[in-house]
């Protein structure tokens, strides 16, 4: 299947939007890299609950922004990729 050149432009605002929104988005976080070192986890109890055990399931994140509870689930065992379309997020 191809993308008529319309969906290209639109998917390319999307990105570039997401791109901005991402910098707003990540500007307050700090250090992330040393929060997950630290053990940090951005899942509240309930959503670790829900989950229940995931230690050793594979799974994908769709639209993971900058990938921290994409992290944050792998701290739970799980082998996790994470998707996003903002090259931004990605990047952080």
């Amino acid at each position: 299947m191809t993308t008529s050149p319309l969906r290209k432009d639109l998917h390319e605002e999307n990105r570039l939007s997401w791109n901005e929104a991402t910098k707003a988005h990540n500007s307050h976080k700090g250090d992330q890299a040393k929060f997950f070192r630290l053990g940090g986890s951005t899942l509240f109890p309930e959503e670790k609950e829900l989950l229940g055990d995931i230690a050793g399931l594979s799974l994908v994140h769709l639209q993971c922004n900058a990938g921290q509870d994409t992290l944050s689930l792998v701290q739970l065992g799980a082998v996790a990729t994470g998707v996003d379309i903002s090259d931004e997020a990605i990047a952080l």
